[in-house]
């Protein structure tokens, strides 16, 4: 006899299994309540993520991401900054939280944009950043402010008002409407500085109907036209993207990458091959790389994905050119080689396909890619 419960009975039971379950706690975090003078929201509660490497070198200081609006988005700042550090997480995360989005500054009608940002200031200098760096070990010189939407406003009015307080903004969503006046105290600024030491990300969603992308590319060209001394700067118009989750978690994770690790080096040389040629942007990688290095991000994945791009695109002497590159600065890359290999055996030029996949052979112990390579170099033998 077959014996069948009712579908009903098994969902009764799912969901009162997940109902039972304990909240889930996001791994090496810790949390703590702020007594504030400034907030609007007396008791802040302050939610830190430690890198799981914290506690595995006492005299390392890591840099801090200081977030806003923490109730949203400080799962998903945990769970980037594994991505952005290629899983070994390289700084410090706290967010300012409220309790609920409802609380704080998260809602437009709940913070009075003119009257919390100077507070907000106040809350920053004189009770959050003193305690955090009482507190853990961290690099006061690399602090990191994100802001979006009206937490994008405080962080803009930081920078030009005081611009000492973090070395590092990323800023998203900024509503740049007259009334807040920040067209105006940059120009205040600009009169008084000549420099604006900080490294600046600057995002908007291209279909954003609260922040206008062309008030947003006139404030853009107005700081590129300044050229501050000290200020690298870049910005990113995320199309079809409105003023949503979506917009400040992009805006988040490249601006991560862009302060910690610096320019990528694949976007600027694609558009020196585009605009001006292989050998240009070849040179242009040498004096980058002898010349400011730190500003750039130079590791192998940067010119391996160059150079895939190149493939997709015919363009095989280029690829070839930039994977040789590669191949200076990496010279026991198995993959290197492999990549090498591809693209002659794509140009039809077997003998040094063929002699680029030994080399690659060589320097993998691997054996599942050593039975791959040793695959396809019998099969370009045969084929000759």
């Amino acid at each position: 006899m077959k014996f069948s419960i009712p579908l009903f009975l098994i969902c009764q039971f799912f969901f009162i299994g997940i109902q039972a379950q304990d909240n889930v706690t996001i791994a090496h975090t810790e949390q703590f309540e702020l007594v504030s003078e400034y907030a609007p929201s007396k008791d802040i509660v302050i939610k830190v993520f430690l890198p799981y490497t914290y506690h595995k070198d006492e005299n390392i200081k890591f840099p801090v991401l200081y977030l806003t609006d923490a109730d949203v988005f400080f799962g998903a700042a945990t769970d980037l900054s594994y991505f952005v550090d290629y899983g070994k997480p390289s700084h410090i995360t706290v967010g300012i939280s409220y309790g609920s989005f409802e609380q704080g500054w998260g809602q437009g009608a709940k913070r009075n944009l003119d009257f919390y940002s100077d507070k907000f200031i106040d809350f920053f200098e004189k009770e959050l950043i003193p305690k955090i760096e009482s507190k853990y070990r961290v690099d006061p010189s690399k602090r990191i402010f994100f802001g979006w939407s009206a937490g994008g406003y405080f962080g803009a009015n930081y920078l030009f008002t005081k611009t000492d307080l973090f070395q590092n903004y990323i800023l998203a969503g900024i509503p740049l409407i007259p009334r807040l006046g920040l067209f105006e105290k940059e120009q205040s600024f600009y009169e008084k500085n000549k420099a604006l030491p900080v490294k600046l990300f600057m995002a908007v969603g291209g279909s954003d109907q609260l922040v206008s992308p062309d008030r947003f590319k006139e404030f853009v060209n107005i700081i590129e036209r300044r050229k501050y001394e000290d200020l690298m700067f870049t910005n990113e118009v995320f199309e079809r993207m409105g003023h949503n989750y979506s917009t400040a978690i992009s805006a988040l994770e490249k601006g991560l990458v862009f302060i910690l690790k610096g320019h990528s080096i694949y976007e600027l040389l694609l558009k020196e091959i585009e605009e001006n040629g292989i050998d240009t942007a070849i040179a242009l990688y040498r004096s980058i790389k002898t010349n400011n290095p730190e500003d750039y991000i130079l590791n192998e994945n940067e010119l391996d994905n160059l150079g895939n791009f190149l493939i997709k695109q015919n363009k095989l002497e280029e690829a070839i050119t930039i994977y040789s590159l590669n191949l200076e600065t990496y010279p026991n890359s198995a993959r290197g080689y492999f990549r090498l290999g591809e693209a002659y055996s794509k140009k039809g030029v077997t003998k040094l396909a063929i002699k680029n996949y030994e080399l690659s052979l060589e320097n993998t112990k691997n054996e599942n890619r050593r039975k791959m390579t040793m695959e396809v170099i019998e099969k370009l033998k045969n084929k000759d």
